[in-house]
């Protein structure tokens, strides 16, 4: 389970907030190929575009 929290640019990648990678809570970047569904609280900003990371990829981390 992640927390999508931002994309890439080129929207090729998502930057998701998630509490078991290497036992630390922190934003790792996936393709967005690996994700096939999101789901959405009640009342949420759901078919909203994601905010764009601006930072560099290595301060984001990757599971990839």
């Amino acid at each position: 389970m992640a927390f999508a929290v931002g994309q890439s640019r080129d929207g090729k990648h998502y930057f998701m907030l998630g509490g078991n990678q290497g036992n630390e809570v922190n934003i790792s970047r996936y393709p967005a190929s690996v994700w096939d569904a999101f789901t959405f609280p009640s009342g949420s900003a759901q078919g909203k575009s994601l905010p764009v990371f601006q930072g560099t990829s290595s301060e984001a981390g990757s599971e990839s």
